[in-house]
């Protein structure tokens, strides 16, 4: 089914309803995407519809894909308005903010990135899991980087005996890991001292005091962090997984196995 301008693997269920009705109204009123902002304040105002449409998915786990627009989450109170009314159906609700890994390689989209994070954090008020996406992109980047370094070691000792040479390019190639390993765990830890000088570095000094005040808010807040996702890494998405599910407390309710139940994890035949 083709969602949007993405192309799913899933037929939705009550989502797929409401995407068919949004199209059709972008269509209609030819308002362009943005009618997202008007079309969810239709759902809110039938909201009882889609109560009615969740009746058959009581005790599921349900995965819904929210509107890009940030208006929704930062400054129009809709989403904050559905998801108050799942709350009040008695759903266990957990927002799950996702920011593309090119953010990082940015830091000033970086600094903006967080920044909406927080803001939609603080409107929601719910459990909440930041999630850096596409991380296999910025392991790809790795890569070539250790590809230059081993090229330029090379170079640098291409007069050398070949032990010499190779142990120059382990060493080189060793010290590009640990810089990017570094850099990574201050992106998604928010160290925001770094991030904010990393902004600094590339904007006019009379930017400086604003970059500042927004690092020391999140810093008071110190709500923002991110967890990496490599969706070609099972553990990277196991990890993300088992994140929501402890935000969700999901499971907890449940009845635990007797023992003639479990599963025998070394009886192979």
């Amino acid at each position: 089914r083709k969602v949007e301008n993405v192309y799913t693997r899933w037929m939705c269920a009550v989502v797929g309803c409401i995407v068919d009705c949004y199209l059709d109204c972008v269509i209609r009123v030819r308002m362009g995407i943005s009618c997202s902002l008007n079309f969810d304040t239709y759902v809110i105002s039938n909201i009882e519809w889609l109560q009615k449409e969740l009746g058959a998915y009581e005790d599921d786990y349900l995965l819904i894909d929210c509107p890009g627009q940030v208006e929704l989450f930062t400054h129009v109170p809709v989403m904050s308005t559905i998801v108050k009314e799942f709350i009040r159906w008695d759903y266990a609700v957990c927002g799950v903010f996702l920011l593309d890994s090119h953010f990082m390689s940015d830091s000033a989209k970086f600094l903006s990135g967080s920044l909406l994070a927080l803001s939609s954090m603080i409107q929601l008020e719910l459990p909440h899991v930041n999630v850096m996406s596409k991380m296999d992109l910025i392991n790809r980047d790795l890569k070539r980087q250790k590809e230059v370094t081993r090229q330029q070691a090379e170079l640098a000792h291409e007069e050398e005996r070949e032990v010499v040479r190779e142990a120059a390019v382990a060493e080189a190639e060793e010290e590009t890991e640990s810089r990017h390993d570094a850099w990574l765990e201050r992106r998604l830890n928010m160290h925001v001292d770094h991030l904010v000088a990393d902004v600094n570095k590339d904007m006019s000094e009379r930017f400086w005091a604003l970059n500042s005040a927004i690092g020391e808010m999140l810093d008071d807040f110190n709500m923002v962090s991110f967890l990496p996702l490599d969706v070609t890494e099972e553990e990277s998405i196991g990890l993300v997984l088992q994140h929501i599910d402890h935000a969700l407390q999901y499971g907890e309710d449940l009845e635990p196995k007797e023992p003639e139940d479990a599963v025998d994890l070394y009886d192979f035949e």
